[in-house]
């Protein structure tokens, strides 16, 4: 078991500092306490805190973190530190050749800086008339490329053509939870 990890924000409003606790993870994998916009990922010994949502509605201006000790109760943040990593870029298409040979979406992800947590797109099929969201794909990023500082990949989706009706395509990318629309 390791240690207590405690997030703290610091966020201006109005030319005014708050200081907010943002989440409070225990020893073991549980994180309670989350901020709106937030997202927690919890590895055996990194604690890692996704502000990218967070950081459209608030102006964000510190992140900081400390551990407690699991005996002694004392707080400390010699070990805590805070990487700040872009989000990566996503471009999709999908294409159709026949009526009869099912189409292919296929995404460029390009500018991934963190890779200890598999990225995958999940794709959706949205219906234009009625506004149904069907998930028709569930895909981890493959053929991955190193750039040196960072790594770029793909994923491709095998999708049914509609029989009628308009549809666009939307894709998540997880776990940076970016949402693009497919070129069609």
């Amino acid at each position: 078991m390791g240690f207590e990890v405690l997030w703290h924000f610091n966020v201006t409003q109005e030319n005014q500092s708050t200081r907010l606790r943002a989440v409070h993870c225990l020893r073991n994998v549980l994180c309670i306490g989350q901020l709106p916009f937030t997202s927690i990922y919890r590895l055996p010994h990194t604690t890692a805190l996704n502000v990218t949502e967070y950081i459209k509605y608030f102006n964000l201006t510190a992140v900081t973190c400390t551990e407690r000790h699991p005996y002694t109760g004392k707080e400390n943040s010699y070990s805590c530190s805070v990487q700040i990593i872009r989000a990566p870029e996503i471009s999709c298409t999908v294409h159709f050749s026949t009526d009869t040979v099912p189409g292919e979406g296929h995404c460029d992800v390009h500018n991934i800086y963190f890779i200890e947590r598999p990225y995958t797109c999940i794709w959706y099929q949205l219906n234009m008339k009625s506004g149904e969201k069907t998930k028709i794909a569930h895909i981890h990023v493959t053929n991955y490329v190193d750039h040196g500082y960072h790594v770029s990949g793909t994923c491709t989706a095998i999708i049914s053509q509609p029989t009628s009706g308009q549809f666009t395509y939307e894709i998540l990318l997880l776990p940076e939870g970016l949402r693009v629309k497919a070129a069609t």
